[in-house]
């Protein structure tokens, strides 16, 4: 039997470490949102959001519906 729960799990790990590293600059570059360049501030909150999202998502997905 093949099992493949171990790369939905490091993927998964992965995008939400990704996810916590670009909200972890969004945060850090906050002060930007209130200058006329906040662009790039907003596009890190919602690259983090999403791959954070998407990798929490991915973990609960496999947890009940993984193969056995």
């Amino acid at each position: 039997m093949w099992h493949y729960h171990r790369s939905w799990k490091a993927g998964s790990e992965a995008l939400i470490t990704v996810g916590i590293v670009c909200l972890l600059f969004g945060i850090l570059f906050f002060r930007q949102l209130f200058t006329e360049d906040y662009l790039d501030v907003v596009i890190l909150l919602v690259i983090g959001g999403v791959c954070t999202g998407a990798g929490i998502w991915i973990k609960r997905w496999d947890k009940k519906n993984g193969k056995k």
